[in-house]
């Protein structure tokens, strides 16, 4: 559990956490990965590196000393089918090279892939499943095979290789018809709808006066209170009208206008929440 506490805003907060965890987990120990910095190097304690990496596009690709790939990931994909894409073609390649081999690690920095090929629970997609009896036949075959997570660009020999097939992958013309499954449509759909709100809200707010409003100004706040302070920093706010009411204020015209008219000063919101008029 983390406990946060201060005036830090908490996205601050679990960067510096975040960096903190990803040093320690460069600095782990591990009887199989001592020497990895020694270079060059074919095998590790008997272990073959893979090193996969995907992108958004999305692309597949994979490096190592026997073979190197690179492939598109589908017409509507993700991150996920990337990766899974990737681990597919590796598999593949070490079971038409398993006599040349007899322990393999696949390195890759998506969680969600390597869950859901290790997992014994009915698999979503018929990619995964083919991953699944790839996995079967190398171990049939007396072949050790270790699916591992390792932090995304942090050093790992053949990282950037692997990027760099992803990207090429990416590039490469994208199959029409690929089969498309039900979450992946549909998750599509809900990114097209909100990038066409965004447009939308963009071009529907052009011509009012708080359209150059940094978002910066807004306090991270809950949404009760960010709305008041939106309110009270764009002029829409009705805290003149209720003071007016009380009369302690002379105006029923906005805060932020009768700050502009009556003071010569700079101008200092009072960032105050609806609940408190």
């Amino acid at each position: 559990m983390l406990l946060l506490t201060g005036n830090k805003p908490s996205q601050d907060i679990m960067k510096e956490k975040s960096l903190v965890l990803y040093e320690k987990l460069l600095r782990i120990e591990d009887p199989y990965w001592r020497e990895y910095i020694i270079k060059p190097r074919q095998t590790q304690n008997g272990f073959i590196q893979k090193v996969l990496d995907i992108r958004k596009d999305p692309g597949a690709g994979v490096f190592s000393h026997f073979f190197s790939f690179n492939a598109p990931a589908g017409f509507i994909g993700t991150a996920f089918d990337g990766e899974e894409v990737a681990i597919r073609i590796a598999l593949k390649q070490l079971l038409a090279n398993h006599h040349k081999f007899e322990n393999a690690v696949l390195l890759s920095d998506s969680q969600a892939a390597i869950q859901s090929i290790s997992s014994f629970e009915l698999p979503l997609t018929p990619e995964i499943s083919h991953c699944q009896e790839l996995l079967s036949t190398l171990t049939v075959k007396g072949k050790r095979i270790v699916l591992q997570w390792v932090p995304g660009h942090c050093g790992l020999w053949g990282n950037e290789q692997a990027d760099f097939l992803g990207k090429r992958g990416a590039n490469l013309l994208q199959h029409p018809n690929t089969a498309t499954s039900y979450w992946k449509i549909k998750l599509f759909l809900k990114n097209l709808c909100t990038s066409n709100s965004l447009r939308d809200l963009q071009t529907r707010t052009a011509l009012k006066s708080w359209r150059r409003v940094s978002p910066s100004s807004i306090a991270d706040k809950p949404r009760h209170d960010a709305v008041a302070a939106f309110r009270l920093t764009t002029g829409h706010d009705c805290l003149a009208a209720h003071l007016h009411l009380l009369g302690i204020c002379q105006t029923f015209l906005s805060t932020m206008r009768f700050w502009r008219s009556n003071e010569k000063g700079p101008l200092s919101p009072m960032w105050c929440s609806s609940r408190t008029y």
